[in-house]
């Protein structure tokens, strides 16, 4: 049953990056989780500390003519309000990982943070250092996290470094 859903994932993740990028959806509700592309309109499942740091862009873009860019100040948050399947199998190969890319203009001396939660309370969090410019991926298995955690995940909070800047998100 497992390659089954691996096999059935794969197909629809090739199907949807064949995709010509106008035809792609800016969120799309996998059975893990939402797989967010910003290539059609803002997902309303987001939210930030400042409403007003938030827009589509075309200035930077990876698979698609656009992304989501976020021009924060120091310590402020983007929270994705939407539920991840967790399952937590540390046997299996091929474990649920996180995956992101991250177009960054200006070199950070300070991590992104990044926290699942579930009931509002930190459930898995890890931090990804922003000493770079372009683009990044970022791919953090679920089990290589820091904390624990059970069952559904409710919201993804990402928080600001601490200085001022502006990136470029595809999840």
């Amino acid at each position: 049953m497992l390659i089954k859903n691996s096999l059935a994932y794969a197909i629809t993740l090739s199907f949807c990056l064949s995709l010509p990028a106008q035809a792609l959806p800016s969120l799309s509700h996998e059975p893990f989780g939402d797989l967010y592309l910003f290539e059609d309109e803002m997902p309303n499942t987001l939210s930030t500390s400042n409403d007003h740091q938030l827009s589509l862009s075309k200035e930077h873009a990876k698979d698609g003519v656009q992304s989501l860019k976020w021009q924060y100040q120091p310590q402020s948050t983007l929270t994705l309000n939407n539920e991840v399947n967790y399952q937590d199998d540390k046997n299996t190969a091929t474990p649920l990982t996180f995956m992101m890319w991250i177009y960054n203009e200006k070199p950070q001396s300070t991590p992104l943070t990044l926290q699942f939660k579930q009931n509002n309370q930190v459930a898995l969090s890890f931090n990804t250092e922003l000493n770079f410019t372009g683009w990044r991926g970022i791919a953090v298995p679920f089990r290589d996290m820091k904390g624990s955690a059970t069952g559904k995940l409710d919201k993804l909070v990402i928080t600001a470094p601490d200085q001022a800047g502006t990136l470029f998100l595809i999840k």
